[in-house]
């Protein structure tokens, strides 16, 4: 919500500077060309729609409703725990740009808003696996106005509020979505911090389709091979890579999973690698995940259950 631009007169000036002098002062800034106005605080929501918004980038809510039980779908429950770990590390970006929009920008000029170093307690990852911990960093941020719909935005932390401060948010946003790039390892170094393992960098793309809905691509560690990949689309389906049991011989082969899951029921379907050789795989569940089928066509992937039997096999879409 935009704010409004105080007048000049309503500053609380020095009582030696006049009602008249006051006015000549506005008089002469308006006759030399420079109005007072308050277009920066009109144009306030575009620059902090650059911002990471929490609502595009969750986890579908159906699956987090999903209480896990001994009966819950096998796939599911791997499914729940990837879940968990993709919140995990966009928990940070999410609530540290959730925090300077509620904070809002001290500076701002036409093409620029500015937030000077600002304490702020956000949710840190407290490993490679996930989990969290709370920190309180000192923040500074940039955004910057490229283009009619260009936006660039700089995120700092420091341990200390005169610094030295690390860029670790970075993100270039335009009519069709964001892309952003967070190095999380460089808040473990910044704060100093004791973790299980070390921490990589996180880079997601966030996309609004007219058909679909928001689509989401996140990736965690270094390419070739990511440590964690997550692809989001629409209000319930996602999809990420993981190491898989659904073979007959109970090992773990690397792979990928998509998953839907709404108030009818589950459905996930992906492949797994084995030598080179890539095998499909299926499940389904009730709405309260429970498991109800899950196969595969070839005889190495264990089977169980009546495929007949699931809520249904596709997009809720």
């Amino acid at each position: 919500m935009a704010r409004v631009l105080r007048h000049l007169v309503d500053l609380r000036l020095p009582v030696l500077i006049s009602r008249k002098l006051r006015w000549l002062l506005i008089g002469g800034l308006a006759g030399c060309g420079a109005p007072i106005t308050n277009a920066p605080f009109m144009e306030e929501p575009r620059f902090l729609e650059a911002l990471l918004a929490r609502e595009d980038v969750v986890p579908p809510a159906a699956l987090g409703a999903v209480v896990p039980t001994d009966a819950t779908a096998p796939l599911l429950a791997t499914t729940l725990g990837s879940v968990s770990a993709y919140a995990d590390f966009l928990s940070f970006p999410v609530e540290i740009c959730a925090q300077l929009r509620e904070v809002g920008a001290n500076r701002r000029t036409a093409q620029r808003r500015t937030w000077t170093p600002t304490a702020l307690t956000v949710p840190v990852a407290e490993g490679p696996s996930g989990g969290q911990r709370l920190e309180t960093m000192w923040v500074q941020a940039d955004v910057v106005q490229l283009g009619e719909d260009i936006f660039e935005v700089r995120i700092d932390v420091a341990e200390t509020e005169a610094g030295p401060f690390q860029t670790i948010g970075t993100s270039r946003s335009d009519a069709d979505g964001s892309a952003w790039r967070w190095e999380l390892d460089g808040v473990v170094d910044v704060l100093d911090l004791a973790i299980e393992g070390r921490l990589q960098t996180l880079e997601f793309s966030v996309v609004q389709d007219p058909e679909v809905g928001r689509r989401v691509e996140a990736r965690y560690g270094t390419a070739p091979t990511f440590d964690g990949y997550w692809f989001l689309e629409g209000p319930d389906q996602f999809a990420f890579n993981g190491r898989f049991a659904v073979t007959t011989d109970d090992f773990t082969w690397p792979g990928q999973l998509g998953t839907i899951h709404t108030a009818e029921g589950g459905f996930a379907g992906g492949e797994i690698d084995i030598a080179g050789e890539r095998l499909a795989f299926g499940s389904c569940w009730s709405a309260d995940g429970t498991g109800i089928w899950q196969g595969g066509t070839d005889p190495r992937i264990a089977s169980a259950g009546d495929p007949e039997a699931c809520p249904f096999t596709g997009s809720s879409r």
